[in-house]
């Protein structure tokens, strides 16, 4: 091709006509310029399909790991919601024990009920990756980018508060392995696993006791305040989901 046009340039200048000649140089430098341009026009397109391949594969490991955190996030707030409501009812048990006596069973049953610690640990393989090699920044979608940053500031407030949680949770069980029958309220979860306690000792003296008391009513408002972050946990975690929803779905 490049001989083709040299040798159409040579006859124009054997044939002394110059102005032809400068034409015709003209539009051979146009269609290499062309041809640069539609060159680095293809380059581009290569380049926004591999960053869109790119950024989706990048939704789809999101939406995954988000999707088992709510999973996990879900299940841990109702066994705390559980918990609470258990709780609530030994509170309710404390303040009529002048006027009722309640079964040792049914004593058992509440505790046990009430003794949990959910903690919620959610995975940020993807995430931390994400923001680690500013890959967050090549998101497109802004609302997206939005949605991320408020969670990591949510996680974070979550986080501490766990321990704090733990901290009450800890004071409550301790109160009752101290002042109760902790095998008796085990054996109620699984006769099988240790089998009756020997004691004579129950808890129903618990819901007598003010410092039982001090200690439950800590460890429900922990409770309460912990599924009151993990219910909006929940609901920007789904909206996460809907933003990095894969687009071949």
């Amino acid at each position: 091709m490049i001989s083709f046009f040299r040798k159409i340039r040579q006859k124009l200048l054997s044939q002394n006509r110059v102005t032809r000649y400068l034409v015709y140089a003209l539009g051979e430098i146009a269609l290499v310029m062309i041809g640069i341009l539609l060159a680095l026009q293809v380059n581009n397109w290569n380049e926004a399909r591999k960053e869109s391949r790119e950024e989706e594969r990048i939704l789809i490991n999101l939406n995954s790991e988000f999707k088992t955190n709510l999973d996990q996030l879900n299940t841990n707030l109702a066994s705390t919601d559980t918990a609470r409501a258990a709780a609530k009812r030994l509170l309710n048990l404390i303040s009529k024990t002048i006027t009722r006596s309640y079964s040792s069973q049914g004593i058992d049953s509440l505790v046990r009920k009430s003794i949990t610690n959910p903690a919620w640990f959610p995975s940020s393989l993807s995430l931390a990756d994400l923001i680690n090699s500013g890959r967050i920044t090549k998101l497109n979608n802004p609302n997206l980018r939005q949605l991320i940053n408020q969670y990591n500031n949510q996680l974070d407030a979550i986080m501490n508060y766990e321990k704090l949680n733990a901290n009450a949770y800890e004071y409550y069980i301790d109160y009752i392995k101290l002042n109760g029958n902790l095998r008796r309220i085990d054996h109620v979860l699984n006769k099988d696993l240790v089998g009756p306690s020997g004691f004579a000792k129950d808890n129903t003296a618990l819901v007598t006791q003010l410092e039982f008391e001090n200690a439950l009513d800590d460890y429900f408002i922990f409770l309460g305040i912990r599924s009151e972050l993990y219910q909006k946990a929940a609901e920007h975690i789904q909206k996460i989901l809907d933003e990095t929803q894969p687009k071949s779905l």
